[in-house]
């Protein structure tokens, strides 16, 4: 709507400019332009309207399905405004009056005879014969020879002789029942009033002045028209403050001079052309030259004065006038070659709005910033790292009391879910935004999850097909982990790793090991990838659990923990079940209160602390980072203060592993000893004897801790909805021993 009434008052404004296309050019001239320029060289983009679309009723799935906008080969907006190209009235007035004539009797002819006549005697026999009252000025001079065999009708009489006066510089002038014969040069000085009329009135006889005020075209304009068709003695003259026409001539001649007038004197705007092209690539100078150049640099082009090109800074749009609606057409058309997007090296920057379909808009953002920056300096803002859709997930189990328990229990594993989630959703809605010199603009909208890119075409076009390879569907690892702890005790007293190597335990027949580190017999197969206690299986993670079950047997193993978690590819997840427990710093005493002490106490995690991050490679490798931390807590005295011992457990590795195999890590041996006495009471702290009542108990307990993980690659919905299905048939049987 605003273009329209910016297109409205251009046509006011300029509508003085039009008019002086002139005469000479009402000519209509057929000119193909494509003649000059040569064959098309293609379209140029329109910024669909649809970049910030409103969806009514529409599934959002749908909506971010769509496909992100692209440049397109379209035309420029362009609002047109097809005139009549009508410029003359083809019949002026064919019902004006005649010039009026004197009312006689008689005959209905005059006889015109003459040779080398006196003008006198001529206006004599003349006036004698149509018997009207005349006044002959004796300056009037001047022969005539006239040869007209057949006489001529009276009505014809009067205009006749004006004819013949005005051949010999005189007039005749009607007032008041009267004629005046004189010469022209005594008429036009104050022998004439002038009358305000129009071209439908009707004329007198003789010589008179009309004043005849113009509604469509300029007096100036209508002056260049008239003089060279108004008689050497006649008089055109201009106001051009009123925009009046004043004409003096005689009868005939002022008659033609007022149909002359309303021919021309016609709606000038209502038969032009005009069309407001909006530029959206190129600098509007560069197509107003080029558009100027196609329609009137040409020498002798037929084109010259058929256009007016005004450039709107304002609306950057480009005002074409035109006769013809054809031509108006024919331009828009060459103005969509030009405005080439491709072929503009300065174009325009354009808003577009990409939809981020499966990455995080943020790291979208900045990833591209480095890339088109070129080293060239701009401002980046950061931002929360994670999409809304995307929020980081801490699993765990904080309650103070002891003996807590991974999800899912001691023998039956769970799907890592919201024990205690964290959902960053202020921090999401931070903006990410980077600015380069180049006039490239990428803000990251991260509540929408969408980039706002503000980019020339080809620089759009670059940053497409850059998305195209970075907005893809990211992969999911499900990670399953087990962290068991079993019992060193007999000839496991060395740990597991020295019992498989010596093969002569009591499992051997089970777990027998061939120099090369692989297994000889047994349900499943063990290789070893790096030195120490790490082996890849080839089988599940039920299969591992089956192989130890043997040791279960024994009560020899202990299940701390096992969880299942799912995370984004080359994120990070973190797997904690424990306590906070808190811990003497630092202790001190009040020099004013003796009996007042102040303690420092600092909260330490413990328990199970599991973080890995996985990272899926190109060949379905998947490489993870793994950090496995077990502690627990020794109560121990300082005196008065009881502050805790922490005993840790540490495993930090980084290990490949195939796609659903299973990766353990283990070797880490916690060696528990205990000095305890034991008695009778009383008898047990008699003197002498009492040693025989009690007795001194030594405990030890060697427990070795393995991490089991198996990791699941997720590339679709299929592997999901599998996932899910196993899922759902552990919790079935569950069920069903319950």
């Amino acid at each position: 709507m605003k273009e329209r009434m910016l297109a409205l008052r251009i046509i006011f404004v300029f509508s003085g400019l039009l008019i002086t296309f002139g005469c000479s050019h009402l000519d209509q001239v057929e000119w193909d332009p494509t003649s000059r320029i040569g064959q098309p060289v293609g379209h140029v983009r329109m910024p669909p309207h649809s970049q910030v679309q409103h969806v009514e009723n529409q599934d959002l799935n749908e909506q971010y399905n769509k496909p992100n906008p692209k440049p397109k080969p379209e035309g420029p907006a362009a609002i047109s405004y097809p005139g009549t190209g009508v410029f003359v009235n083809p019949t002026p007035n064919s019902n004006r009056p005649n010039v009026a004539q004197p009312s006689t009797n008689g005959s209905d002819t005059i006889n015109f005879f003459f040779e080398n006549a006196d003008i006198g005697d001529v206006v004599k026999s003349v006036l004698d014969q149509l018997k009207v009252n005349y006044v002959l000025d004796p300056a009037v001079r001047g022969t005539v020879t006239m040869d007209n065999p057949q006489p001529i009708p009276r009505d014809l009489a009067l205009s006749t002789l004006e004819t013949l006066l005005r051949m010999n510089k005189s007039t005749m002038i009607q007032r008041d029942g009267t004629y005046y014969v004189m010469p022209i040069a005594s008429a036009i000085q104050g022998e004439v009033t002038p009358q305000l009329g129009n071209s439908v009135d009707p004329l007198p006889q003789g010589y008179s002045v009309r004043i005849v005020q113009l509604k469509y075209i300029g007096a100036a304009e209508m002056s260049s028209i008239l003089k060279p068709l108004a008689p050497e003695n006649s008089v055109v003259r201009v106001d051009t403050v009123r925009n009046l026409m004043i004409l003096a001539a005689s009868g005939s001649v002022l008659r033609n001079l007022l149909e002359t007038i309303d021919t021309f004197d016609v709606n000038w705007i209502k038969g032009l052309s005009v069309g407001l092209f909006k530029i959206k690539h190129s600098k509007l100078e560069t197509i107003t030259k080029q558009v100027e150049g196609l329609t009137t640099s040409q020498e002798n082009n037929p084109l010259s004065g058929m256009f007016r090109i005004v450039p709107i800074e304002a609306a950057n749009s480009l005002l074409v006038v035109t006769h013809q609606p054809e031509y108006l057409t024919q331009i828009g058309t060459w103005i969509q070659r030009l405005d080439q997007a491709s072929a503009s090296g300065n174009a325009e920057p354009t808003l577009y709005v990409y939809r981020v379909k499966n990455g995080d808009a943020a790291s979208l953002a900045q990833m591209l910033g480095q890339l088109f920056s070129d080293g060239k300096s701009g401002a980046v803002t950061p931002a929360a790292r994670v999409a809304p859709s995307l929020n980081p997930t801490s699993i765990g189990n904080n309650r103070p009391n002891t003996n807590s328990s991974a999800l899912g229990g001691n023998n039956n594993g769970g799907m890592g879910s919201s024990s205690n989630m964290q959902n960053n959703a202020n921090n999401n809605q931070q903006t990410v935004s980077v600015h380069l010199e180049s006039g490239l603009s990428i803000v990251a909208d991260t509540v929408n999850n969408s980039l706002l890119i503000r980019a020339t075409p080809d620089q759009y076009n670059e940053i497409a097909n850059a998305l195209e390879q970075l907005d893809i569907l990211p992969l999911q690892v499900l990670v399953e982990a087990t962290i068991i702890e079993v019992t060193l005790k007999g000839s496991l007293r060395y740990g597991l790793d020295w019992f498989f190597k010596a093969s002569n335990g009591v499992y051997a027949n089970e777990f027998a090991w061939n120099g090369n580190g692989s297994s000889t017999g047994g349900p499943t197969a063990l290789n070893r990838i790096v030195p120490g206690f790490n082996w890849s299986v080839i089988r599940n993670a039920g299969e591992v659990r089956a192989v130890l079950s043997a040791l279960a047997g024994n009560n020899l193993v202990k299940v701390l923990s096992s969880p299942s978690v799912m995370v984004l590819d080359n994120h990070t997840a973190r797997i904690q079940v424990g306590q906070e427990v808190p811990t003497l710093t630092g202790q001190t005493t009040d020099t004013t209160n003796i009996n007042t002490t102040v303690n420092s106490v600092n909260y330490k995690e413990t328990g199970v602390l599991l973080t890995v991050t996985p990272r899926v490679t190109p060949g379905g490798l998947v490489i993870m980072e793994v950090e496995q931390i077990v502690s627990d807590v020794t109560q121990l005295t300082s005196g008065n203060i009881n502050s805790p011992t922490i005993s840790k457990r540490q495993i930090n590795s980084t290990v490949a592993v195939k796609n659903d195999q299973v990766v353990i890590l283990g070797g880490l041996i916690k060696d528990t000893r205990e000095n305890g006495r034991s008695g009778v009471p009383g008898l047990s702290s008699l003197p002498v004897v009492g040693f025989l009542f009690k007795q001194t108990v030594k405990s030890s307990e060697r427990t070795e801790l393995l991490v089991i993980l198996t990791p699941k690659v997720l590339r679709n919905d299929q592997d999901l909805t599998v996932v899910t299905e196993e899922f759902r048939t552990k919790l079935q049987g569950l069920k069903n021993d319950f």
